[in-house]
């Protein structure tokens, strides 16, 4: 269990920790926070509850980053990828990369955040058709 902060600075600290760990990582909520409990160095004691409301503290802190934060969120969400629109949406991503389009581009096109974009062939992609999964990687490496 967590324990209870006395104060607000060390609060707002953690806050900060984990809002800039879960836009740098991605990880599920709950990763996160076995992630944060189990760092040595820099960790804290936290539970997936106290994660999402740090997140939540921590979209109001940075306004800039809400909609980062939610495509995150939808992104490591399963039952998404259950939804017939978002596996149109997956394969449609994958035949545009294999057409030279970046993950910008397409972005762009479907006017959906980059996570959901990234996401989409990291997670849902590989999920759906790993063979097709490996080629988009392989399109997306080229142009690197």
């Amino acid at each position: 269990m967590a324990e209870k902060l006395h104060s607000d600075s060390e609060r707002l600290r953690r806050i900060e920790i984990v809002g800039d760990l879960f836009l740098k990582t991605g990880y599920s909520t709950r990763t996160l926070a076995l992630r944060i409990s189990h760092d040595l160095t820099n960790g804290f004691k936290i539970s997936n509850a106290t994660v999402c409301d740090y997140l939540k503290r921590y979209k109001l802190l940075h306004n800039d980053k809400v909609d980062q934060i939610d495509s995150l969120i939808e992104a490591n969400k399963g039952s998404s990828i259950k939804d017939q629109k978002v596996i149109n949406r997956v394969y449609k991503v994958a035949e545009l990369i294999s057409k030279n389009y970046s993950i910008e581009d397409i972005s762009k096109m479907f006017d959906i955040s980059y996570w959901v974009i990234y996401y989409d062939i990291d997670i849902r992609l590989k999920k759906l058709n790993t063979k097709l999964y490996q080629e988009t990687k392989k399109y997306l490496e080229k142009r690197n």
